[in-house]
């Protein structure tokens, strides 16, 4: 088996069981899950695990996030007064003075929820470290949006300018064996439940957050990833998990991957610029 096949495989693998970790009830003898349900909250995060816990107020600017959400990820956007901004950071003060704030970040979490959103911009966790890196990053996100809406509200985790590189090389290599779409493309593209792509990106490290980010917030059995979107934009992986209940009779029946086919509208910028390389851009971090 070449190391492409056998990657898929493992990761289909992967993905398979966290997708029967969300579909199936927690029962003594069934396939037993080590996620459990999250009572992490945000007074926890500050008085508990060293967290320092910022900007929780309104995006300095939502335009740019709005037209995230709505063109690129194919989501209404919610109003602007809906959006809440937050930043979650800890650190090892014994590294304060090193010229890298990275040196002394143990963990981080940025990005943004509104209602039905969990809005991803950064996630970080120092390897290694294990607990005193603090609570999982997927409970750090469940806690960020029950602080102002009801959990049984969230829809949709969206992933913005994702820089994990196994992921992002993975899903790249997937798009080269798709008919009818090029990864420069930036047509949002559907990843059908139930087919071996949708089970293998579930696998990757930034499709297991998104399920992990599930089971910590709803009971096992009732809610699951129904779909996964992908697009690029300016040569950036961007990723939509969709969240719904399960299926009293879900139909697993496996289907092609599909594009949705819709159009980009370019700036002029980019129009004068044609054939020539995009400079990468990245979302204004607040």
């Amino acid at each position: 088996m070449d190391d492409d096949n056998s990657e898929f495989a493992y990761l289909q693998m992967r993905g398979t069981i966290r997708q029967r970790w969300m579909e199936e009830p927690a029962t003594e003898y069934g396939l037993q899950c080590p996620i459990s349900q999250s009572n992490l909250k945000v007074d926890d995060l500050k008085d508990k695990h060293g967290f320092l816990v910022a900007d929780e107020g309104l995006p300095y600017d939502t335009g740019e996030l709005e037209e995230t959400t709505e063109e690129h990820m194919g989501i209404k956007a919610p109003k602007s007064s809906e959006w809440r901004r937050v930043y979650r950071v800890k650190r090892d003060d014994s590294m304060k003075e090193s010229e890298e704030s990275k040196d002394y970040e143990l963990a981080l979490f940025e990005g943004h929820v509104s209602r039905g959103i969990i809005f991803i911009e950064s996630v970080f966790r120092r390897p290694g470290i294990g607990a005193e890196a603090g609570p999982p990053c997927s409970q750090i996100a469940q806690a960020a949006y029950e602080a102002t809406y009801p959990i049984d509200s969230l829809k949709h985790i969206i992933v913005a300018d994702v820089i994990n590189k196994p992921t992002e090389n993975f899903i790249k290599s997937l798009y080269a064996k798709q008919d009818g779409i090029e990864w420069e493309s930036e047509e949002l593209f559907e990843w059908k439940y139930g087919t071996p792509e949708f089970k293998a990106i579930l696998g990757t490290t930034i499709g297991t957050l998104a399920a992990y980010i599930v089971l910590g917030s709803f009971t096992r059995g009732t809610h699951h990833i129904a779909r996964i979107m992908t697009t690029s934009h300016y040569s950036t992986l961007y990723m939509r998990f969709d969240i719904e209940p399960v299926p009293t009779d879900p139909d697993t029946t496996p289907e092609k991957p599909k594009s949705k086919n819709k159009k980009r509208r370019r700036d002029e910028k980019k129009e004068s610029q044609a054939g020539e390389a995009e400079p990468s851009k990245k979302l204004k971090r607040t």
